[in-house]
């Protein structure tokens, strides 16, 4: 495979072969990876059961927020404080299409794109969150 999307059941995702996920809430989750190169693409899927660890806590660190989607002319991304988030943008076809660094709460005018499925990671501080939005044509 050239490119793997995990889908973590929680509405989490994640790109990249290699994925940690730690689930707060004791429960059943429906995991799923999707790998694809230039032949096409393969979906598997299996519940895992997750419960709380006799480990070390670690803190939880509040999800972002990313909308609208779908979108047509700009996202936001909202922490719950400001922080500085390294963010990334790839095309379908795994193409860079931003990279910046951002003190957020921010809007991200993305005008200049054409109408499609975007890729995006934010690294912060408290980790990698990753997903998909969608451009769509103005009204």
């Amino acid at each position: 495979p050239d490119e793997w999307e995990w889908d973590f059941g929680d509405g989490m995702t994640a790109l990249g072969a290699d994925q940690i996920r730690t689930y707060v809430v004791t429960g059943t989750y429906n995991v799923c990876l999707t790998v694809s190169n230039e032949n096409g693409s393969h979906t598997s899927c299996q519940n895992v059961y997750a419960e709380k660890s006799s480990a070390t806590t670690h803190p939880v660190i509040a999800p972002l927020s990313v909308y609208p989607n779908p979108f047509t002319e700009y996202i936001e991304i909202n922490p719950p404080g400001h922080e500085v988030i390294d963010i990334t943008l790839n095309d379908l076809n795994g193409h860079e299409v931003l990279h910046v660094d951002m003190t957020c709460p921010c809007r991200i005018s993305l005008k200049h794109l054409p109408t499609g499925v975007y890729f995006y990671r934010l690294e912060r501080s408290g980790g990698v969150e990753s997903g998909k939005v969608l451009k769509i044509e103005k009204d």
